[in-house]
């Protein structure tokens, strides 16, 4: 079995590798096997000075370009819990632990809920 091998994605070194959750743990718990939502960082990058987690700019960045991408992946209007496991490659539980607090509409999960409820139930401008 070999070891997947990451770099940092801003300087691309392969040492002292970090994953970033870009909506942190305390603002969605359910976030954190999301692969999406995993990017991976050096040291620097990720708590140095020109990391998300000491500077708000770099952070907003990261999370409006998360939240462009769930809007990519998720193109029709509404889904179901066993659709959207499908989509973000995780499992049921996962995905129903995230529309856990959505309304079930006739036609499944808003897309828009649930985009709100990935990002840490904010939206980013």
């Amino acid at each position: 079995m070999c070891k997947e091998i990451h770099f940092c994605q801003v300087c691309g070194k392969a040492y002292g590798i970090e994953k970033h959750h870009v909506v942190f743990r305390s603002q969605a718990s359910y976030m954190v096997k999301i692969k999406q939502n995993l990017i991976y960082l050096c040291t620097e990058h990720h708590k140095g000075n020109n990391g998300p987690h000491k500077n708000r700019k770099i952070d907003l960045g990261y999370k409006k370009a998360l939240q462009s991408k769930y809007y990519e992946m998720l193109p029709k209007s509404h889904y179901t819990v066993e659709k959207l496991a499908e989509v973000l490659e995780c499992s049921i539980p996962q995905a129903a632990h995230i529309c856990k607090v959505i309304k079930l509409e006739k036609e499944g999960y808003s897309k828009e809920q649930i985009v709100f409820r990935m990002m840490g139930e904010k939206f980013y401008e």
